[in-house]
């Protein structure tokens, strides 16, 4: 009786600066970094080439096709990252996905760990398989949190916003301005690290059980971004 309370300690503190970029120029702004050269696994059926992204009249297109004759994987796609980190926010994307079972399109933040700090991730992947689904995922100190949500709309038919609310107690998801799932406590509180904001475009015959049965064959697809924005804090608009 009478001890003093136990200290909290302050939230950490908001990283990164505003934007939104409609990817209205002849080519991709400096803000973006284009991923080159690598894949980010056995796993993938692609490995990431700057020759895979473009900037036209609808946007930002990520394409996934046939690689060249003597390439190290079977198909090339396309990753772009902006430069800067972050640390909690909203970040959002305006896109339409493309169809087809083994295809996975992701929109994520990402801190890639150093020794014994694990990685921290916030994901958005919706599979070609079926485009009525978003996983909404969180990784940390090496466990994933995996939300699978039905939304209300077909993601391949035409263009639907997508966002993520990432605060120091709690994490949501949204979809065309609506809260799709919110996951709070430790699992949240425990997001901390810096990250990267990515959008990418792959394809899977090895994680076929998760994927579908990817026919390489009808290749090519895209993927089209027409907006993404960051904004630190979120008014519901």
């Amino acid at each position: 009786p009478g001890a003093s309370p136990v200290p909290v300690a302050p939230p950490l503190p908001q990283i990164g600066e505003a934007f939104i970029d409609r990817f209205d120029g002849e080519v991709l702004s400096e803000h973006w970094y284009i991923s080159h050269g690598w894949s980010n696994g056995d796993h993938m059926d692609n490995d990431w080439q700057q020759s895979q992204v473009g900037v036209g009249p609808d946007g930002l297109t990520l394409t996934m096709e046939k690689a060249p004759a003597g390439h190290s994987k079977p198909l090339v796609s396309a990753e772009v990252q902006v430069e800067p980190v972050f640390r909690y926010g909203y970040f959002e994307v305006k896109m339409k996905v493309p169809r087809g079972s083994g295809l996975v399109t992701g929109v994520f933040t990402y801190f890639h760990g150093d020794g014994a700090i694990r990685p921290n991730e916030i994901d958005i992947e919706i599979l070609g398989r079926n485009t009525r689904i978003l996983e909404a995922t969180i990784h940390e100190n090496g466990r994933s949190t995996l939300k699978r949500i039905d939304l209300p709309l077909d993601s391949a038919d035409g263009f639907h916003t997508f966002g993520i609310d990432w605060r120091p107690t709690y994490i949501s998801w949204y979809e065309d301005g609506k809260k799709l799932y919110e996951e709070a406590g430790p699992v949240a509180a425990r997001v901390i690290h810096p990250q990267k904001f990515i959008i990418d475009f792959w394809g899977s015959t090895q994680l076929r059980q998760w994927v579908g049965a990817f026919d390489r064959s009808k290749a090519p697809w895209k993927l089209v971004v027409s907006c993404a924005a960051y904004s630190p804090t979120y008014t519901g608009t």
